[in-house]
């Protein structure tokens, strides 16, 4: 059976290949075209980061991992070279993008798909389209003579999965020399995605949220993504949503022009929030305080629980939703609908709150204001330090191949201020993790006491400005520095808590935090907060000392075994009992000491 003849018309590409079908979901449904391409045929796939304006996309828009430039240059061009090795790989995963007119912003509603029949040359045909963009042209009787057609001044063809093989093709294809010419003779495997909406009238996810999704299944079965990539893409999880959000609205506003920019709100790169890998290990971000999985910790031990817990739904009010959530629950995957209601949610209740925290703790904000100063200073100085600054907000910037080595230089002495910025505005407690495990740990247990102080429920925003005026007195009293520059009452009470005799850190586990630096926090707080009585505080002590005994205990027992090892005369369990029987003693005094200190005996 001859091939059919392929027409062009208002379509300039096309590509000929094996029509297939996915099943629907979510009010959406896949068509693909599997075929191959040739080495000429690489420049009509791009990847997503070198889309214009891409990097400035929503938090959860963003599907890629960026490409790992080491790992092309050491592994995968090396492999396509080698004469030595046979060569295989799965097809790229590509995906159909529409464009607005103009050719630069992806259009995110999905299209319905218009259906009608042709005959060519005695050829039946369903044609598939979505008119201007593209079209697929399914041969009734042999879907293996079936046609893509697209225009590519309004489509682009972009890798979902496969992309670093793709960047090392796209390379080896613009080098010289007798190699490069051996990829003449390939003919590379694609899939090629065309999006659409199943049924016009109801609702569905963004042409990027289902690709999006598409990337997490395919790579859920092959390298696994990495914890903070994954929280960016999963919008099935509750806390994974609230991280999300966060984020994006640190996003949002450095994506702004710098005049019309919230200077006071957390920069983007506060976050190391695009998980960069590098050779398979994580590489943090230079200018970065919190990983993503930090910040997920926040959410999931502190202030909402894990995911389908009562607590969580309690504190973003979601029992108060209308309609309510249907798929909200211990186990339950959200779905489109209710991720989108749960995000609303968030940043009505809690995430309003939560900024004000992070951008008014007294270290954080100085260290903020420092930043839009660098930025500020960086974007003035040149386009280099520009192009620097940009690379190290958004792991890119779109300098060309001749400043490449100059913009470098400028990232390079741009990361070396920041590191030093943050030794100058954070003491040692705040630098590593447990000083804000402990901090987020009181906030969210603090809620629950300020409420009943004032008999109803007040919003996350009304306590936090309550709850951060204490703690930056707390902070301000010296109660994060370093163990070498604590001093009387302070250091006593923190040892064991945060650090042992000789000054090393202990009880920083997300779990340890609560009972231990958290509580001395929490106590802290409502005994320096404003309009807290005598009566109050005291309620806080009873409620909550008692937790402090289970760090205590264990750190002075550890402290007795080691004074009384090399002297004790006796058997191992009378030695074991009186160094339980000196912690207990000792608990007891380091609690009076703590009570007297807070003036509540």
């Amino acid at each position: 059976m001859a091939l059919p003849p392929v027409k062009t018309d208002l379509y300039n590409k096309s590509k000929a290949g094996f029509f297939g079908e996915l099943g629907r979901g979510a009010n959406a449904e896949i068509k693909f075209l599997q075929s191959a391409i040739s080495r000429d045929e690489l420049d009509t796939i791009t990847l997503i980061e070198n889309i214009p304006g891409s990097e400035k996309w929503d938090v959860r828009d963003l599907f890629q991992r960026d490409v790992d430039k080491d790992r092309v240059t050491s592994e995968i061009l090396p492999y396509f070279k080698d004469p030595s090795r046979v060569k295989f790989f799965n097809p790229l995963t590509l995906a159909i993008l529409p464009l607005e007119e103009g050719g630069e912003h992806i259009i995110r509603d999905l299209a319905v798909v218009s259906k009608k029949k042709e005959v060519d040359d005695d050829h039946p045909y369903d044609v598939l389209e979505v008119e201007p963009f593209f079209q697929f042209r399914v041969h009734q009787k042999n879907p293996a003579f079936s046609t893509l057609k697209w225009n590519d001044r309004r489509v682009k063809i972009v890798a979902i999965d496969g992309q670093h093989r793709l960047s090392a093709l796209k390379r080896w294809k613009n080098e010289t020399g007798a190699s490069s010419k051996e990829l003449a003779s390939w003919k590379i495997p694609v899939v090629v995605l065309g999006i659409f909406k199943a049924v016009g009238n109801k609702p569905a996810a963004t042409v990027l949220e289902i690709v999006r999704k598409t990337f997490v299944y395919i790579n859920s079965k092959a390298e696994e993504v990495n914890e903070a990539r994954k929280i960016l893409l999963n919008d099935e999880s509750v806390n994974s949503l609230c991280v999300q959000e966060l984020v994006q609205t640190a996003h949002s506003n450095d994506s702004k022009a710098v005049e019309v920019r919230d200077k006071a709100r957390v920069p983007l790169l506060f976050f190391d929030w695009r998980g960069e890998v590098r050779n398979h290990v994580r590489q943090p971000g230079p200018a970065a305080l919190k990983k993503l999985e930090e910040v997920y910790l926040w959410f999931e031990n502190y202030l909402l629980g894990e995911d389908g817990c009562d607590y969580q739904e309690e504190a973003l009010a979601l029992e108060d939703l209308v309609p309510p959530l249907e798929t909200f629950g211990e186990d339950r995957t959200l779905s489109h609908e209710d991720a989108k209601k749960v995000r609303d949610q968030f940043r009505k209740t809690l995430l309003p709150g939560l900024l004000h925290l992070i951008e008014n703790f007294t270290p954080y904000k100085t260290y903020i204001t420092e930043c839009r100063k660098i930025e500020a200073e960086a974007l003035k100085e040149s386009d280099l330090s520009e192009h620097a600054f940009m690379k190290l907000r958004f792991g890119t910037s779109r300098a060309s191949e001749d400043m490449l080595d100059d913009v470098q230089e400028k990232y390079r002495q741009l990361v070396d201020r920041f590191t030093k910025q943050k030794d100058q505005s954070l003491e040692e407690l705040v630098r590593l993790d447990i000083g804000m495990r402990g901090v987020v740990s009181a906030f969210a247990e603090a809620k629950r006491h300020f409420d009943s102080f004032r008999g109803g429920t007040a919003s996350w925003l009304e306590f936090s400005e309550w709850f951060t005026k204490a703690i930056n007195i707390v902070h301000g009293e010296g109660w994060f520095k370093s163990f070498s520059d604590q001093a009387g009452d302070k250091k006593r009470i923190l040892t064991h808590v945060t650090y042992d005799d000789v000054g090393s850190i202990v009880n920083y586990r997300p779990g340890d935090v609560p009972a231990a630096f958290g509580t001395v926090l929490l106590l802290l707080v409502f005994s320096r907060g404003r309009d807290i009585t005598k009566e109050q505080l005291a309620d806080v002590w009873s409620d909550c000392s008692s937790s402090l005994m289970a760090p205590l205990r264990k750190g002075l027992r550890k402290h007795f075994r080691s004074q009384l090892q090399d002297s004790f005369q006796g058997t191992p369990a009378e030695f074991k009992a009186e160094v339980n029987h000196r912690a207990e003693q000792a608990v007891e005094k380091r609690l009076k000491k703590l009570e007297a200190y807070l003036e509540l005996s």
